[in-house]
């Protein structure tokens, strides 16, 4: 399905900066600190305009019956900016008795953030924003390497890491790769490195319970791909549905949430359909315990986050931020479940460190896997009906800020006016 509208180049024309890092490196790699096998990675990928690779994702270790195990080839493109559009198609299973997963996805998004889908359910090509299902955003992010397309820009990533290691070389799949472990303080990753032109072939996130890793197979880089490799058809029989926006601020800005001058003449929407929020109950640092039931009428965010959650560690000083917003309001109460911690010290010892001062909660397992949480971090605003008004996954800077302000504010506006 790839294949059309691609133009493979030879190596050779590919070289470019990728030749120059390497003629630049002198020795072999495995002679090279880590930091600067990273620093060749990076200024490699620089060049690249479009990449493809059979992605498969999946779980070691004990997350091996959690994680789902997504495979399907994978195509990136820059686009405007620094947007990248990808497009991916594959499967996602998970051999687990409790909550086995089975399903096939066709999923992209172009140039200007239009989500494209396959909706097989109602035989839909759907176009328009990102689809709310998280077990498929889960299996369609995990084939990504979300680190390397941030718009926040993968250098910082790696320069916030307090230590880069070489370590042994190996091979990964028939390439030979340098092996490199970078140590974040409260998180590792590993990164395998192909030797010859310096693209990512494996990359693990170290947890607790395993490494979440990512295979990148067949990889060849490639000049140019046409939008409508991206923008692809739907298939036969199926119609195509154009829905809203994917730019969630365009959505957020919709005549019924829009700031009025008079928030006495504001009047809530017609509700829809929500799905009510699990029930439950999370220690506390004091060795208290706080349950939905002793919330009942409030509304929630709930921050499922862990110390070992990269990402967490730029969203919960955010987080922390937005609380300052709402802590007068006894009806409004932020909660940081802690998720996949060896003990509970060490979530206590981060928060008492970094200043934080919503609550933290330990243990919070059970709720994330009723609440199908399958990436960190994850927020939830949960409104006064007990209702889940809003899910998040995954953090971006100011955007995932105003969405859950949106959904805050919103909830609260609907609460005060039940109560007349």
């Amino acid at each position: 399905m790839f294949q059309n509208g691609l133009s493979t180049s030879p190596l050779a024309t590919r070289c470019g900066a990728i030749c120059i890092v390497g003629s630049m490196l002198g020795a072999p790699a495995h002679a090279q600190e880590g930091r600067a096998v990273v620093d060749a990675m990076l200024d490699a990928w620089t060049a690249v305009e479009v990449v493809s690779y059979d992605g498969h994702a999946y779980g070691g270790g004990g997350l091996a019956n959690i994680m789902m195990d997504a495979k399907g080839p994978v195509t990136l493109a820059r686009g405007d900016g620094d947007r990248w559009m990808w497009i991916t198609q594959g499967t996602a299973t998970r051999e687990n008795q409790e909550v086995p997963v089975n399903f096939e996805f066709t999923v992209s998004e172009d140039r200007t953030g239009r989500w494209h889908w396959i909706d097989e359910d109602a035989k839909l090509k759907r176009v328009g924003r990102q689809p709310r299902s998280s077990r498929l955003m889960a299996a369609v992010n995990s084939l990504r390497p979300t680190t390397l397309t941030s718009q926040d820009g993968a250098r910082a990533h790696f320069e916030s890491a307090q230590s880069i290691t070489l370590r042994d070389a190996a091979n990964i799949n028939g390439v030979e790769v340098d092996v490199v472990l970078l140590d974040f303080g409260t998180a590792k990753e590993r990164w395998s490195i192909g030797r010859e032109d310096r693209m990512p072939r494996r990359i693990e996130q170290i947890t607790p319970l395993g490494p979440k890793v990512l295979d990148l197979n067949n990889l060849r880089l490639l000049d140019s791909i046409d939008d409508s490799v991206i923008e692809f058809a739907a298939p036969a029989g199926y119609a195509v549905n154009e829905g809203a926006s994917s730019n969630r601020r365009d959505q957020l800005l919709r005549p019924t949430e829009v700031q009025v001058t008079d928030p006495k003449a504001w009047k809530a929407p017609d509700p829809t359909p929500k799905d009510p929020a699990p029930a439950f109950e999370f220690e506390t640092a004091d060795g208290g315990s706080l349950s939905s039931e002793d919330l009942k009428g409030k509304v929630v965010l709930l921050d499922f986050w862990g110390t070992w959650c990269i990402p967490c560690r730029k969203s919960s000083p955010v987080i922390q931020g937005m609380y300052g917003q709402y802590e007068d309001n006894d009806d409004v109460v932020f909660i940081a479940p802690a998720v996949r911690e060896a003990n509970r010290e060490t979530p206590i010892e981060y928060w008492q460190e970094k200043g934080f001062s919503y609550t933290l909660a330990l243990k919070g397992d059970q709720a994330a896997k009723d609440f199908e949480v399958e990436g960190y971090p994850t927020f939830i605003v949960i409104n006064h009906r007990g209702e889940i008004e809003e899910k998040v996954r995954g953090f971006r800077p100011e955007i995932t800020q105003e969405i859950l302000e949106k959904a805050l504010n919103r909830s609260i506006r609907m609460m005060e006016e039940a109560e007349g």
